[in-house]
């Protein structure tokens, strides 16, 4: 191929790159290609799109990878913001946010698995704990509080717990695609949040 088809900033997909003969004079234009292509090469960006495409120019090369493919291993998709608005036994009722606007629909979202008041009793360290919910002594509507029966055989009495940090109205979370069945919040799991139980007090001791 002639030298001028090798300019140096003609660096497009399906571009020819020059090869080169034993005893073959290498031209400027030949190797001025061949470091467009590794510059190229060495500037790799990606982004999501509508599909998967890959684009190769004088400056860099861009890889796009198609938005449904954007998922985990087990084609999980994360979602969100979501706004919390109430919260129920073992998720939340929230709605979209885009830090400007929130939406009209209620969107549900599954608590994470340790914080959902469906959890009744686990065994941890050896000792058992047995989980009891209350309401009426609850702080307010958002934050129920637990009691944990494990501390009758140790020394002390049951604990009083709430999630911390508490519950808030329009508290920002996100979500992650998964299976939920049996439950209102079907599709989205509450992702990030790092809530756990903590004591706030005792029943029937100081």
């Amino acid at each position: 191929m002639n030298d001028d088809a090798y300019s140096p900033n003609a660096v497009r997909n399906r571009a020819d790159v020059p090869t080169f003969e034993k005893g073959e004079f290498v031209s400027a234009a030949k190797l001025n290609r061949l470091a467009s292509v590794l510059r190229a090469l060495s500037n790799p960006t990606i982004s999501s799109g509508l599909g998967n495409d890959v684009k190769l120019s004088d400056s860099n090369i861009h890889y796009v990878i198609k938005d449904s493919d954007l998922t985990g291993g087990s084609g999980a998709k994360v979602s969100g913001p979501y706004r919390i608005k109430s919260v129920q036994t073992d998720w939340v009722t929230c709605r979209t946010w885009d830090g400007t606007t929130e939406g009209a629909t209620d969107v549900y979202v599954m608590k994470e698995w340790k914080v959902r008041c469906s959890l009744v009793g686990e065994t941890i360290m050896g000792y058992p704990h047995t989980y009891t919910y209350r309401t009426d002594i609850a702080p307010d509507p958002l934050n129920i509080v637990r009691i944990d029966s494990a501390f009758t055989t140790l020394p002390d009495t049951s604990e009083q717990q709430v999630v911390i940090p508490p519950w808030t109205v329009d508290e920002e979370i996100y979500a992650v695609s998964g299976s939920t069945p049996g439950n209102a919040a079907s599709g989205l799991i509450m992702i990030g949040r790092s809530a756990q139980w903590a004591k706030v007090g005792t029943v029937g001791g100081s």
